[in-house]
């Protein structure tokens, strides 16, 4: 049952990304003219293919993320009834885990946004560099262009360096929390046990 559970569930999200596209296209070709010609077409192209997976997976986190707390509440419950003072402790010891949850939320989201941006930027060069090859070409222009693509990219790789980065700084300081949390109150508990 967990292994069709699995396929289901990415089947939904798969199905969810599908029909986000065809959302997507949808309002892209209701949009004037106007719209157009001010938008770079490699951003619209990045929107619809990037941004609907992207959706996808902030719904994977929070589904994971409500999993785990429901675990952790659960666990915490069945602890209570052979030891409630390490209960407490361990629920207390939550506090500082989302405290850094609420530190870090908002430089994931200002950082995750830049990157967002710089890939959209790289896609828009890569559309243009190709739509007009022939321009290039004529003008022989190709180092130029090149520049211009590898600035572009520097600022694309560093941008997703950051971020994944921050998600790496994330994930040690809040395994570190986690360990803490289920040290600290143990050994604390073994020592009052002794005295």
């Amino acid at each position: 049952i967990l292994v069709f559970m699995g396929y289901y569930k990415t089947w939904i999200l798969q199905r969810m990304n599908q029909d986000m596209r065809m959302a997507l296209i949808d309002r892209w070709l209701l949009l004037s003219l106007s719209y157009h010609s001010d938008h770079r077409v490699g951003d619209s192209v990045y929107r619809i293919y990037q941004d609907s997976a992207m959706v996808t997976n902030v719904i994977v986190k929070v589904y994971e993320g409500f999993h785990s707390l429901t675990k952790f509440l659960t666990a915490a419950f069945v602890v209570y009834f052979f030891n409630p003072l390490l209960s407490m402790l361990i629920i207390l010891g939550v506090l500082p885990i989302m405290a850094w949850g609420l530190w870090y939320s908002p430089r994931m989201r200002v950082y995750s946004r830049i990157s967002r941006e710089a890939n959209s930027a790289l896609v828009s060069r890569i559309q243009e560099i190709f739509s007009g090859i022939r321009v290039i070409k004529a003008y022989g222009s190709e180092a130029r262009e090149q520049t211009n693509f590898e600035k572009d990219s520097v600022i694309a790789f560093n941008s997703s360096y950051r971020v994944r980065s921050l998600m790496v700084l994330i994930t040690i300081v809040g395994f570190t929390l986690i360990s803490l949390l289920l040290v600290i109150p143990t050994d604390f508990i073994d020592r009052k046990s002794v005295v």
